[in-house]
């Protein structure tokens, strides 16, 4: 057979995408053997070859972790190896745990935080990660959280922010495209189309009406700004035509996105809660622990005549104290799962009583005690 010559060679396009970035950030991409990843502070980034990646894993995947890497380490961490990671234990895992944060966030910007996800043992951590990983759950999460905050104001506003956009932008339209040709078991499958809120999709048949934190209550006369609530969703080259196309009255308010609102018979998100039945205050208690510091007292109210010794006083007002979170009325039954009722409810304050069950500050609280994302 004769040969012919061949004068072009077919590349991954994601590759080409990630390879593209690199050179314009100013980074130079090696391949070794000898290591998974390396950065020598003068812009050479080596990375292993593919026959040592997971079967999840590309070289774009990587591309992006030390791009995050170097966004969180900022501009000093450019001209030190390894983005200045290595010397201190305790400080390589704050940062580490920051890039997961950040390339959680960023890829969820383009619905491809399933796609892009970390690699090795570090994935525990990345599927521990709440919706919004730039929430802190905990005071053990607060370093992290304010490393990843300031590196994705980086990420939306340094001089990497064109290129970064431009790429991701572009891995979400090849991943559109190619998503529905994927075949059961692909990576591909993993990124799709996003809810009006930015989040993908739930993976079952939730609609938005059934939500806990959809709610219906009027708007003031505000139908536009309803309907330009589906301009919330990052620039990522598809319009929420469906959104729309709702009408005002049919727009359900949801408290887990400000400002978003939503028709009853849309697919709901990740963030999907069922409404909650008539005994879920009990198994919560969330506004009654961690979620409140405390609950002020006006000096007229019945509960502070009838149980003074539970009322605390500093120079401003009277309140419930939380000794180690926990409100000073609080009775809670153990059990699976414990039972968390007050000791005084039909005395309960007056900031108690008027809590509304589903709205805003009750969505809060039970983001503060991890029951909510």
């Amino acid at each position: 057979m004769a040969s012919r010559r061949v004068d072009q060679r077919y590349r991954d396009p994601l590759e080409l995408i990630w390879l593209g970035l690199a050179e314009r950030l100013g980074l130079r991409i090696e391949r070794s053997d000898a290591v998974f990843a390396s950065y020598d502070g003068d812009g050479a980034l080596t990375l292993c070859r593919s026959e040592h990646f997971d079967a999840d894993d590309s070289l774009a995947q990587l591309i992006f972790h030390e791009v995050c890497h170097a966004l969180v380490a900022g501009q000093g961490g450019l001209e030190r190896a390894d983005w200045g990671m290595g010397q201190d234990d305790a400080a390589d895992f704050v940062q580490e745990h920051a890039c997961h944060r950040l390339q959680a966030r960023l890829a969820g910007d383009y619905g491809l935080r399933r796609f892009f996800a970390v690699t090795t043992d570090h994935r525990p951590h990345w599927d521990a990660l709440p919706l919004d990983p730039l929430r802190s759950r905990s005071a053990a999460d607060d370093a992290a959280v304010d490393l990843a905050r300031l590196a994705y104001h980086r990420a939306l506003t340094g001089p990497w922010s064109e290129h970064l956009t431009d790429a991701l932008r572009a891995t979400r339209a090849v991943a559109l495209a190619v998503s529905p040709y994927a075949p059961q078991g692909s990576l591909w499958r993993r990124a799709g189309a996003l809810h009006p809120s930015g989040l993908p999709y739930h993976a079952e048949a939730r609609r938005c009406g059934d939500c806990a934190w959809a709610r219906a209550e009027e708007d003031e006369g505000d139908d536009a700004r309803r309907t330009d609530s589906a301009r919330q969703l990052a620039d990522t080259g598809e319009g929420d035509a469906r959104r729309l196309k709702t009408p005002a009255h049919e727009a359900l308010r949801c408290l887990r996105c400000d400002e978003l609102w939503v028709a009853a018979s849309e697919r709901a998100c990740e963030g999907f809660e069922a409404r909650f039945g008539a005994d879920e205050c009990e198994r919560c208690g969330a506004c009654c622990r961690e979620g409140f510091h405390r609950v002020e007292l006006a000096l007229a109210e019945p509960f502070h005549q009838r149980h003074p010794e539970l009322v605390s006083r500093d120079d401003h007002s009277a309140y419930l104290a939380r000794p180690g979170g926990r409100c000073v009325a609080l009775r809670v039954t153990q059990g699976a799962p414990p039972r968390y009722r007050c000791a005084h409810y039909t005395d309960r304050p007056r900031a108690c009583a008027d809590f509304e069950v589903g709205g805003d500050a009750c969505f809060e609280a039970r983001r503060r005690v991890g029951l909510s994302e």
